[in-house]
């Protein structure tokens, strides 16, 4: 299992403008971050919690690679009325249920229910919250005079966002620089390809070889 999402359903009208995603990002990604490589559910790599009512839809579904779990109980007006830390709670402790369902559905091994128990208790202990160093994307710049590390920032004002952090040899922190907005909502990993320094530049490249972001170095 590689990606693990919430949405709501479409017969939930959520009370509030913004995005029940957009809430819920980064703490789908912090859980899915701690589980194990290689951790196996119910054998799909994508699996959706789908919050609200199901109407005719099946409760649980599997196909083609995907599973689907509706958590229909989920409240909307209570979890748009709540903090954001309350918030964080409700969508961890839904996501934790939800999944801990669908283990139960094949079988209850302590080997597939213990580390969605364990993955929560992480995510609760981050404080929902993790920079994430991209080591395809950091890189020691001209004659070691500098490092630049890009690190993936999950939080809940971010939901997710990236930046670039410029070190001297010294390890102090001397500058920095977003390489996305401030907020997002979608899984942005597969969307950089690669790091480059040319000409006193540092340069990040899309998976269309398309230059996304530079930064003209102290160097440069």
């Amino acid at each position: 299992m590689t990606t693990v999402t919430m949405m709501a359903s479409e017969a939930a009208a959520p009370p509030a403008s913004k995005g029940f995603r957009a809430l819920t990002h980064h703490v789908t990604e912090l859980f899915t971050h701690f589980l194990p490589k290689g951790y196996t559910l119910d054998g799909s790599g994508r699996v959706t919690v789908t919050c609200g009512p199901r109407g005719s839809e099946p409760q649980y579904m599997r196909a083609l690679g995907t599973s689907n779990f509706f958590a229909e109980n989920f409240d909307f007006k209570r979890f748009y009325g709540s903090s954001g830390e309350a918030r964080d709670q409700m969508t961890l402790e839904t996501l934790k249920d939800s999944l801990s369902s669908i283990a139960r559905m094949h079988g209850d091994s302590p080997a597939v229910v213990e580390p969605i128990v364990e993955a929560a208790r992480k995510v609760s202990d981050s404080g929902f919250q993790l920079m994430l160093p991209v080591k395809k994307l950091s890189m020691t710049c001209r004659e070691r005079k500098f490092r630049i590390q890009v690190s993936r920032c999950l939080n809940r004002d971010s939901g997710e966002a990236w930046l670039a952090e410029l070190f001297d040899p010294a390890g102090s922190k001397r500058d920095e620089k977003w390489v996305t907005g401030r907020t997002g909502s979608l899984d942005m990993r597969e969307h950089f390809r690669e790091a480059q320094f040319e000409s006193g530049t540092y340069k990040i490249f899309d998976r269309f070889d398309k230059v996304i972001f530079e930064w003209r170095t102290p160097e440069g």
